[in-house]
């Protein structure tokens, strides 16, 4: 009982709203879950998904840009400059052991 009175006074002096900052928390949880579901129900009709934070996408189009990702992927389009920089070293060096000579890299288009 102590306790609780302490705190209110704290509260109180703090200038926190009446019902203590849990209840507006919540309260503003509460506005938030509900502009979510606002936004859902405005995106369906255009026909778009809503993600958990509320925000419209077309899942059409983020597929079609997933499956385009992917396949840049698999085809050797977009790799990180660290492989890129192995793979044409690693090409150079066996240039290096079969062709004592070497060949210049810029013919090769490296």
């Amino acid at each position: 009982v102590v306790q609780k009175y302490i705190k209110s006074i704290t509260n109180n002096v703090l200038g926190a709203p009446p019902g203590g900052k849990e209840q507006q928390q919540r309260a503003e949880k509460e506005a938030k879950q509900k502009e979510v579901a606002k936004a859902a129900l405005l995106n369906s009709l255009f026909n778009q998904a809503t993600d958990k934070k509320g925000r419209a996408f077309d899942p059409a189009a983020k597929k079609k840009a997933k499956q385009e990702e992917e396949e840049a992927v698999a085809a050797g389009k977009k790799l990180n400059d660290e492989l890129r920089k192995e793979i044409i070293e690693g090409i150079a060096n066996t240039i290096r052991l079969t062709n004592p000579k070497g060949i210049r890299m810029s013919e090769l288009g490296g």
